[in-house]
């Protein structure tokens, strides 16, 4: 349990507060009482080494001072004040051993987890909803650019101007001169279907030939057959006479 705790130390004298011990002195304000006109230093002596903590000074209206010490009955330790007057020391002992100190301090701890596993969970959110938008801007980046323009082309289809007649004229020379390609390309083409014709009838004859020679060699041997059937009967003849 905390105590409230206070002492008035004048001006060329030094004092050394009484701290149980299992309690801390915490020196939290150090002022000047009403009337006061010089200034005053206040000093801490610790370990043999002093030290100085406050200037209080009422003609620069510096009437009190704001500190946070703690010390301990096993320091040797005093405050003493140089000047002309007196100052208020005043802080409170504060026990070291006492249970209600020690919940407090668990449960500060124990808050201080649930506070961190809160900050982990929003960590945690926001990496998710990073990563979801970022998905969504690649999906939006991979889409074909010609559906995004499209509805530019739709819009602009409105805003062409009609053709003029030079146009017109080069458009209808342009088709012409496409027809009479085809037209061409027509002709080539029955060309080489006559041409093909001509090598089948060229094919025909070639094979009509082929049969006369045939024809031709038959009769030679026909005729020769013939022939050699005259020679005997000859020679039959010539033996009877």
């Amino acid at each position: 349990m905390d105590a409230f705790f206070g002492f008035e130390l004048a001006a060329g004298k030094e004092e050394k507060p009484k701290i149980p011990g299992d309690a801390v002195l915490r020196v939290s304000q150090l002022a000047l009482p009403a009337g006061a006109t010089e200034r005053v230093t206040v000093y801490v002596t610790v370990d043999g080494k002093t030290f100085a903590i406050a200037t209080l000074d009422p003609k620069a209206k510096i009437y009190h001072n704001v500190v946070d010490l703690i010390f301990s009955a096993s320091q040797g330790f005093a405050m003493s004040a140089k000047g002309k007057g007196t100052v208020h020391v005043t802080g409170y002992l504060q026990a070291t051993g006492d249970d209600d100190f020690a919940d407090e301090d668990g449960d500060l701890m124990e808050g201080g987890d649930d506070d961190d596993s809160d900050d982990d969970a929003m960590m945690a959110a926001m990496e998710e909803e990073d990563e979801e938008e970022e998905e969504d801007e690649s999906d939006d980046d991979a889409a074909p650019v010609s559906a995004k323009a499209s509805p530019k082309q739709k819009a602009a289809s409105p805003q062409q101007k009609p053709a003029s007649p030079q146009q017109k004229a080069a458009l209808a020379a342009a088709a012409a001169a496409e027809e009479s390609d085809e037209e061409d390309d027509e002709e080539m083409s029955f060309e080489e279907g006559d041409f093909s014709d001509e090598e089948g009838d060229d094919e025909e004859m070639s094979m009509e030939e082929g049969d006369e020679e045939d024809d031709l060699s038959m009769d030679s041997d026909e005729l020769a057959a013939a022939m050699a059937e005259m020679e005997e009967d000859d020679d039959e003849e010539d033996d009877e006479e």
